[in-house]
């Protein structure tokens, strides 16, 4: 007696695998896109020239306005971007030189659009475009070898006024004294002493 015998049908195990394996094939370039969308940065360099005669305050102001307008513009433009990096660099008679650098986000500038608060600034691009010189320390002059450094010179002294004929006072004379009389004895010399008459003889 022969039986039939009927089998049900049944899926590979290695066609499931195959399934399954394209599924998640199909799904994660498109995971990995959206994140790429979502933390996406774009850098961008800017230059500025300097115009006839401006200041650099001019200039910084000019240099502001425009990372400013290159913010707003980009984040409008492009809705994939979420955080940009704006480098803003001066030029003036060949010189290139950085003025300010930034790093916002999306969120960010839209709660405060104020360059000052995101940028960084480097003050020393004064001096290498030229607006500026930067003023140099004398130093002292150092004699050569074997020669003798001058004496300083002496200090002038201060004259000495002279006395004031109103408040000195006067110095008084000396009276002369009377001359004593003199004894006939002291006007005679010795020579001239007495001598006895003739009369005594």
């Amino acid at each position: 007696m022969i039986r039939s015998i009927t089998q049900k049908p049944t899926i590979p195990i290695s066609l499931f695998i195959l399934v399954s394996c394209t599924g998640v094939s199909l799904l994660t370039p498109e995971m990995i896109s959206s994140q790429a969308v979502a933390t996406q940065t774009a850098n961008i360099n800017v230059s500025i020239a300097r115009e006839k005669e401006e200041t650099y305050e001019n200039f910084l102001r000019r240099a502001e306005a425009m990372a400013a307008k290159t913010i707003q513009s980009r984040f409008k433009q492009d809705a994939s971007i979420s955080e940009l990096r704006v480098a803003i660099n001066g030029e003036n008679q060949g010189a290139i030189a950085p003025i300010l650098s930034l790093k916002v986000s999306r969120s960010g500038w839209s709660k405060s659009p104020e360059i000052q608060r995101w940028a960084t600034y480097y003050p020393d691009s004064k001096f290498l475009l030229g607006f500026e010189q930067p003023i140099a320390q004398p130093q002292p002059a150092t004699p050569p070898a074997g020669q003798q450094q001058p004496a300083p010179a002496e200090q002038p002294q201060t004259p000495q006024r002279p006395p004031n004929p109103e408040t000195q006072q006067p110095i008084p004379a000396e009276e002369p004294q009377p001359e004593k009389p003199q004894s006939p004895f002291q006007r005679l010399t010795p020579t001239e002493k007495a001598q006895p008459s003739d009369s005594s003889q």
